[in-house]
């Protein structure tokens, strides 16, 4: 006779921080479909508990009955949840997939080769995965966790965002820079030129420099998981960012030539061109104002930036009041130079925080 004892069940539960990566992904504008081999029942289970909705649930054996145009309705219908998948079901359902997405594609088995090599992201599991399945993809996901998928999401937006900013900051600096040397030869006679070569290498290994590499150490934007992703051609240079060099850029050449004029008029041309090489330092604040407004960060949010901008500052200062000025040939700046200068940066500072806020209004990212 057999005697009752207990009954065992065994279950192997999606982990705790799936759910909240899945918001994540929706927030995010990303779209999450589960392809499993499980039951339909356990498949509608796991889905329910990670918050995952389907419109409905398709097995294997319906999903041979369906053309790729049915199989293309029912996707963009809201099915989001396959079960009883084969791996040739997976390469099918990915290859509809991408006419109209980009698709990335997790699998661990010798399978799912296929669908992770056609896949524009293809991300094998580094614990569990083939030794096929790591060779065929793009990715392997070491700790075999979706979440790590949504935070290296997250870090990529950040780069990207940092490549821009970084993009931004340098252009600036060098339209304004070529700029007023354009205007100098069009509108000053002047014996000498306006900088001196030894003036503009330093403007720029110091400004366009140390100050645009800790800017790739940017921490992400608030928010940066709120927004839909990128369209597939959208440039670097999108139009705001361009409207945003363009503008500022002229801008900052525009005051930091007036600045040059004003102190030449009053003080001569070594005030004049010690007060121009001081300004394009000292607008390295102002530029990165705006950047700061733009992607609403703290200036205390980067530590290696404001150690770049306050050492830059105190370099140049030092440069200005000891001998090393006779190196670079510029002289200590007067009150009157400092108070033109200082007011430049003001201003400039003022209409880039406005210009920012009228391209960012009026020109969709």
């Amino acid at each position: 006779d057999l005697v009752w004892i207990g009954l065992q069940a065994m279950i192997d539960p999606p982990r705790p921080e799936v759910k909240k990566a899945l918001e994540n992904c929706k927030t995010a504008g990303i779209r999450v479909i589960m392809l499993t081999g499980d039951n339909p029942l356990t498949a509608k289970a796991v889905g329910e508990g990670i918050g995952l909705e389907s419109r409905k649930i398709i097995n294997g054996r319906q999903l041979d009955e369906l053309d790729d145009s049915k199989l293309e309705k029912e996707l963009e219908s809201g099915v989001n949840i396959f079960a009883r998948i084969t791996p040739f079901h997976k390469l099918r359902i990915l290859t509809i997939l991408k006419k109209n997405y980009r698709v990335a594609m997790t699998g661990d088995g010798v399978n799912d080769a296929l669908a992770l090599k056609k896949a524009d992201v293809g991300i094998s599991m580094g614990i569990r995965g083939t030794e096929v399945a790591k060779q065929a993809s793009d990715i392997i996901l070491l700790d075999d966790n979706f979440s790590t998928i949504v935070h290296a999401v997250k870090e990529g937006r950040r780069s990207f965002d940092n490549i821009r900013k970084f993009i931004n900051y340098l252009f600036v600096c060098n339209l304004a820079e070529v700029g007023v040397l354009f205007l100098a030869i069009l509108f000053l006679t002047l014996k000498e030129p306006i900088l001196l070569p030894i003036q503009i290498l330093w403007i720029n290994l110091i400004t366009d420099g140390f100050p645009a590499l800790a800017l790739g150490m940017d921490p992400a934007r608030p928010g940066i998981m709120k927004r839909p992703p990128r369209k597939r051609k959208e440039p670097i240079i999108n139009k705001r960012l361009a409207w945003l060099i363009g503008t500022i850029g002229i801008k900052k050449l525009i005051i930091l030539f007036a600045t040059f004029f004003l102190v030449l008029l009053i003080s001569g041309i070594e005030q004049a061109r010690t007060a121009l090489f001081t300004g394009f330092i000292l607008y390295e604040f102002v530029r990165i104002g705006s950047i700061r407004y733009q992607e609403k960060l703290s200036w205390f949010a980067n530590k290696w930036l404001l150690a770049a901008l306050f050492g830059s500052v105190l370099v140049q200062i030092l440069i200005i009041y000891t001998p090393l000025n006779s190196i670079f040939h510029i002289v200590p700046l007067n009150v009157s130079s400092w108070i033109i200068l200082l007011v430049g940066v003001i201003i400039g500072y003022i209409s880039a925080i406005g210009i920012t806020k009228i391209v960012v209004r009026k020109i969709k990212d």
